[in-house]
């Protein structure tokens, strides 16, 4: 990987730390755009709520703002940097809320294809995004 970085900062002019600095900034502004781009679960459906939050995925932790959930009547999107789940409720087994000292954070479990068995959204409004999960409306 290091001779690719060095042949890439090579071919744009750069020194290897500068270019480590410029492919980390375009990642991070690709990613963030990526996540405001109306996704394919978005069609027929009203986002009732959205939300940067944090997220755990296996071994993967990723922070606000590269992760979004958004929130429907009939379930959830979980957006991380280039990934999109849609979680529907019916799905889920009942989610657990877990209160920390700075956040709370919400604990899915799913076995749907394709969607990590275990999720972890770590916000401060923990508690009124999972109120949220439950009446299906805005608290």
């Amino acid at each position: 990987m290091l001779v690719q970085l060095r042949r890439r900062a090579k071919e744009i002019g750069r020194t290897v730390s500068e270019a480590i600095q410029y492919f980390a900034m375009e990642r991070c502004v690709v990613s963030l755009a990526w996540n405001e781009l109306r996704s394919s679960f978005q069609s027929g459906r009203e986002v009732v709520a959205s939300y940067r939050v944090g997220i755990s995925l296996l071994l993967f932790n990723a922070t606000a703002p590269f992760c979004k959930l958004l929130v429907y009547r009939d379930g959830l999107e979980l957006r991380v940097q280039y990934n999109r789940f849609f979680l529907p409720y019916a799905e889920l087994s009942s989610p657990l809320s877990l209160e920390g000292l700075l956040s709370g954070t919400i604990l899915l479990k799913s076995r749907l294809p394709g969607v990590p068995e275990t999720i972890r959204i770590h916000s401060p409004k923990a508690a009124a995004i999972l109120e949220m999960m439950k009446t299906g409306r805005v608290v």
